[in-house]
Parts: structure tokens; C-alpha cells; sequence
């Protein structure tokens, strides 16, 4: 048995992913932790040193806005996810449109800075916006943009396709053989996608919902 597992461990495929996970380890120990590690030491030894004392609601203002920031980042996953879940289906399995001119058109924002999205969201929903004024002419007020709404559909806009792109390679690698085989004993399409694709394709909504929530946060952020 030791012998195996020696053979094992010491076999020119197994070194060569210890040299892979070892280049990435130092990777990231180098270009992001002592980065982190560095600012994060500079920025409490500015606090530490500065002879001027910080105002006296610097911390729960701190504390406000990272919270604010957060829950924006948690709304703008939960909507995008329930957004771009059925998109990514409808593109897949039902075949609506052709495939590769809707996943270049999802592609756009993703090249599109997000200040870009928050000027088409003003000069749509502003004050004075096409589609406010469409409204305002039949009678109707929209709410205004500048506030967590306008955020909110900002960036929804701006991070569904990163969402749906994820997705629909998931979907993709659905075994048809098994979609076809519980379609043959009588399950319903509905339920079909119920208990066998979103199982499937689990890790990739996680992946993509966690995609979705650091790009809000590093967006509002930055």
C-alpha cells in the first residue's frame, strides 16, 4: 500500500500539479496577499501616527457605508441571479433567437465601464429621461433614479450578463440524455428544470451570483 501511494505521489503527473498549485500558491502570496498586507500596514500606521485626532463619527460613518454598500451588493445578486437564471434557460433549451448574436450582445456591458450604464440609466429614467417623460406624458410619475432604486437597476444592467454568460455554459453541460429520459416517464418541462437543471448547474448560479457580488461592491467601491 506504501508502495503505491508512493508510486503515486512521486508520479511526474502529480508533481507537475504540485509545481502548478505551488506557482499559483506563490502567485497569489505575492500580487495580493503582501500587497493587501502592505496597505493595510500603511493605513493604520497613518491613523497611529497622525498628530490630528479623526472625527468623532469616522467609524460609524465607516461602518454606514460599508453596511449600505453590502446590502446593495446582496440585492443587486438576489435580482440579477433571479433575473438571469430563466434568461440562460430560455436561451439554451428553448433556443429563442440565435445563440451567438445574444451572447455577443450580453458581452457589451461587460467591456462597458460602469459609469457608462449609470449615464444611459440617468438619461433614461432621470428627471428629464426618454422614458420619464414617455410616462409623464400618459399621466404617470417614476420614481426617482437617485436613490437605492437607481443603484439597484444600474447595476442589475450592468452585471446580468456576466451572470447569464456563467449560466449558459452551465447549461450547456446538462446531459440531454437525462433531461430526454425523465421527459419519457411523464415529467413535465417545469419540473424537469426544477429538479434536474438548477441541481446541475448549482455551482454555477453560486458562481455567478459570487461573480455578480464583487462586481457590485468593487463598482460602488470604486
Amino acid at each position: 500500500m506504501r508502495n503505491i501511494l508512493k508510486k503515486a505521489v512521486c508520479s511526474p503527473d502529480t508533481l507537475w500539479l504540485y509545481l502548478l498549485y505551488s506557482i499559483a500558491v506563490i502567485f497569489i502570496l505575492l500580487f495580493f496577499i503582501l500587497p493587501l498586507g502592505n496597505l493595510l500596514i500603511r493605513g493604520l500606521s497613518v491613523f497611529l501616527e497622525s498628530d490630528r485626532p479623526l472625527p468623532p463619527d469616522f467609524f460609524s460613518y465607516v461602518i454606514r457605508i460599508t453596511r449600505n454598500t453590502l446590502n446593495l451588493g446582496v440585492l443587486t445578486t438576489f435580482i440579477t441571479l433571479f433575473a438571469a437564471v430563466p434568461t440562460a434557460i430560455l436561451i439554451v433549451k428553448f433556443n429563442i433567437g440565435p445563440q451567438r448574436l445574444l451572447i455577443s450582445l450580453f458581452t457589451i456591458p461587460m467591456i462597458t465601464p460602469a459609469f457608462i450604464t449609470s449615464f444611459a440609466t440617468i438619461i433614461l429614467l432621470g428627471r428629464s429621461g426618454v422614458i420619464t417623460m414617455l410616462f409623464k406624458y400618459a399621466g404617470f410619475e417614476m420614481p426617482s433614479v437617485f436613490g437605492l432604486g437607481g443603484l439597484l437597476v444600474t447595476q442589475v444592467l450592468h452585471t446580468i450578463p456576466y451572470a447569464v454568460i456563467i449560466l449558459i455554459a452551465g447549461l450547456k453541460g446538462v446531459p440531454r440524455h437525462v433531461e430526454e429520459a425523465a421527459l419519457s416517464m411523464g415529467s413535465s418541462v417545469l419540473r424537469i428544470h426544477a429538479g434536474i437543471v438548477l441541481p446541475y448547474i448549482l455551482p454555477y448560479i453560486l458562481m455567478s451570483g459570487l461573480m455578480v457580488f464583487l462586481t457590485s461592491i468593487g463598482d460602488v467601491g470604486g
